[in-house]
């Protein structure tokens, strides 16, 4: 009977070995992906490049049809939109950690999804493009690390 104590205790620790080999690789993926959107939002025209290559026209404005500039890159204008990306940490019941990366400028949310007069300027599909398999690569890493010094030690 002890034997089966044993195992049940080992791989209840191998369980939680997992999760935070899951959480670490969270993590790392986190820090991967808030580089990246930092990078994605951090253009170097400035507004009055824009009236030089546009004119007056605000280049994503709707009322000239189609953007004059690509909208991929945001470019730094007051730098509060490079500056408000964070993460965010979030502990679930089970013990999981999930990691958010958003931006908190008031008005991210009108450049990734456009306005009535103005064209979206989506960031997340061109981070996530950037990034994918990421998370995997990194919980590929931990999982094998893990393994190893299982069967090592």
């Amino acid at each position: 009977m002890s034997d089966l104590k044993a195992l049940a205790r080992d791989l209840r620790a191998a369980g939680q070995d997992v999760v935070d080999a899951a959480n670490r690789a969270g993590e790392s993926t986190a820090q991967v992906v808030l580089k990246a959107a930092r990078a994605q939002s951090s253009g170097t025209v400035k507004a009055h490049q824009f009236r030089e290559r546009t004119g007056d026209d605000h280049p994503f404005a709707k009322r000239h049809g189609p953007p004059l500039l690509p909208v991929a890159v945001l470019n730094v204008q007051s730098g509060r939109l490079l500056e408000s990306w964070e993460i965010r940490r979030i502990v679930t019941f089970n013990g999981q950690i999930l990691y958010v990366v958003r931006n908190s400028a008031p008005y991210a949310q009108h450049l990734q999804f456009g306005t009535k007069s103005m064209f979206a300027r989506p960031l997340v599909p061109a981070i996530q493009a950037k990034t994918r398999g990421t998370e995997q690569a990194f919980f590929e890493l931990e999982l094998t690390a893990l393994l190893t010094r299982r069967f090592r030690g």
